[in-house]
């Protein structure tokens, strides 16, 4: 008998030890099975000692598409039913990853705010996250009628309390020479001066960044880090008196900013006028704390919270990924 006669003898979860019962050094065997590929392709599986309380699953293999979802507090055979796609995402206004190969960029909350070209082209470079867009001057934007769709969840021109984050890198110099002096982050407003809207972005330099709410009120403080040749997050909260501004997580400073109301009349744009990159664009409807921010942020740039490795045996679970 060899491993995989005894799994489909069994067909019930093993606990190692009881694998080990019927084939000492059962691990090596394993490893040997998987090198000949004797075991079934798109196989993620995971034994562990019984008294762990764990159970094994088969799952498909992991690619860039695959959705794996756990929950705990449910009773055998009162498992949850399937979740909506958009469930992770349930308080963002609209989530924005770049990681389509071309075109629009893809809204993952339930609004569905897509971008209605498809400014730029997608890039490996160094993306903080999946992939990002390399904007280049060629702004993404969404529909003017589809922000004011009355049928979504959370209309963006109805919120006026949010945060605003993403990721920016510059490949020039801002406001040096002949170089853009004023490359946006996110824009919801024609002009500056506009009476509803708002945007961000930056201001002349590569380390001052602008926030604008509505009518001409706006701060402009210098941030730590330059965007230029930097990846910088950027957390931007308006919670309708204040604008608090992060970067990296890390707090900038608290500012009198005018209510900010949504513009109808002009669509929300994304990096325009910058020359370089962006990832991982969000907005969630409500006011988020400094905690939130710095989480968020440190999420995004753990590697052990974005990569797996190689499989590894270790006592007292073993790990097969193929």
């Amino acid at each position: 008998t060899d491993v995989v006669t005894l799994l489909k003898q069994t067909g019930q979860p093993m606990a190692v030890t009881d694998i080990k019962a019927f084939l000492p050094g059962a691990a090596p065997a394993i490893a040997a099975l998987l090198k000949k590929r004797v075991l079934s392709e798109s196989s993620f599986t995971v034994f562990r000692r019984p008294e762990y309380g764990s159970r094994r699953e088969d799952v498909p293999e992991l690619t860039a598409e695959t959705v794996i979802r756990a929950y705990w507090g449910f009773k055998p055979g009162k498992e949850p039913l399937a979740r909506p796609s958009d469930e992770a995402w349930a308080k963002y206004v609209g989530v924005w990853h770049f990681s389509e190969a071309s075109g629009s960029a893809r809204d993952s909350s339930v609004n569905g705010y897509h971008t209605t070209d498809g400014g730029g082209t997608v890039s490996n470079l160094d993306a903080k996250v999946g992939l990002s867009r390399n904007v280049n001057k060629t702004s993404l934007a969404t529909s003017v009628s589809n922000l004011a769709n009355t049928g979504n969840k959370k209309p963006l021109t109805t919120v006026s309390k949010f945060t605003a984050s993403g990721w920016m890198l510059s490949t020039l110099d801002i406001g040096v020479g002949s170089n853009a002096k004023w490359p946006q982050m996110m824009r919801n407003k024609n002009v500056w001066s506009d009476g509803n809207g708002w945007f961000t972005g930056y201001e002349g330099t590569s380390i001052k960044f602008n926030a604008v709410g509505s009518g001409s009120t706006r701060t402009i403080p210098d941030l730590p880090t330059s965007v230029y040749n930097n990846w910088v997050y950027l957390t931007i909260v308006y919670d309708g008196a204040t604008t608090t501004i992060y970067e990296d997580g890390a707090l900038v400073g608290s500012y009198a900013i005018n209510t900010v109301n949504g513009n109808t009349s002009y669509v929300l744009r994304f990096g325009q006028d910058l020359t370089g990159r962006i990832d991982e664009f969000r907005i969630q409807d409500g006011v988020q704390s400094a905690v939130y921010a710095a989480a968020d942020y440190a999420t995004q740039t753990d590697p052990d919270f974005l990569t797996y490795g190689r499989p590894r045996n270790t006592a007292p679970t073993i790990l097969i990924v193929q």
